[in-house]
């Protein structure tokens, strides 16, 4: 379920710096903090996920 937000999350903000970003330039910095934010994120959240399935197994 997490995978699924986050995944949703990413894609949103995507489509936020391409709608957004020709309309107001100076919000690129910004827009682009949050997208790294978000990618650092999800790449967290797969890292966890395989954590605890390998975890998971050795039970």
């Amino acid at each position: 379920m997490a995978t699924i937000l986050s995944t949703l999350s990413f894609g949103a903000l995507v489509t936020l710096l391409i709608e957004i970003n020709p309309l107001f330039p100076e919000t690129l910095p910004f827009s682009f903090f949050i997208f790294i934010f978000l990618l650092l994120f999800y790449i967290l959240d797969v890292k966890v996920r395989r954590i605890l399935e390998i975890e998971s197994k050795d039970l």
